[in-house]
């Protein structure tokens, strides 16, 4: 995702929140679930860094900061959930499964 188009998406998640437009909140926080889904599936972190360990760790790195951003554009939708990310970022531990499947 691109300088502008974090800075257009913020706006947007900024004026859902005034507006209290949680639709529009809860689907802009979803498109940035799904950028950073495409990001994991198209860079492949997790095979870099069995080739090239400081590339690979770059590219976590980066993305363990989109989770922290994703954990507190949660926090006025899923308050609970997001201090659950954001707690075991910053305690560099894996918490318990927090959406589980229906099958």
């Amino acid at each position: 995702m691109t300088c502008r188009a974090e800075n257009q998406m913020y706006k947007g998640l900024e004026e859902a929140l005034l507006t209290f437009d949680f639709q529009l909140y809860t689907s802009l926080v979803m498109e940035y679930v799904s950028k950073m889904d495409q990001d994991i599936q198209s860079t492949q972190p997790f095979k870099v860094i069995k080739e090239d360990e400081k590339k690979g760790m770059a590219m976590i790195k980066e993305l363990v900061n989109k989770l922290l951003v994703l954990g507190k554009m949660l926090q006025p939708i899923m308050p609970g959930t997001a201090e659950i990310i954001i707690q075991s970022i910053l305690d560099n531990t894996k918490p318990e499964n927090l959406f589980v499947r229906k099958e």
